[in-house]
């Protein structure tokens, strides 16, 4: 993927699926921030936090991602 494009997985809460999607992302430091419009609905599967798999530049990252979806919470 590109230095702005990563995958990111993620698992279904109610299904247990795997999901696998492009998305738009900035780094800072240890941190990885994605961008998705609402309209996509892989995030939801982060609420309250979920396990996520990166794909970033070649590397593998794994974490536990949180959706920020409030404005004055983005800034």
């Amino acid at each position: 993927m590109s230095g702005k494009t990563m995958l990111v997985t993620v698992i279904g809460r109610k299904t247990g699926n795997r999901y696998t999607t492009p998305v738009h992302y900035a780094q800072r430091n240890d941190r990885l921030y994605l961008v998705s419009r609402d309209a996509r609905t892989w995030w939801r599967n982060l609420r309250g936090g979920g396990a996520v798999t990166a794909l970033v530049r070649g590397d593998t990252w794994t974490g536990v991602g949180r959706p920020v979806t409030g404005l004055d919470d983005i800034r």
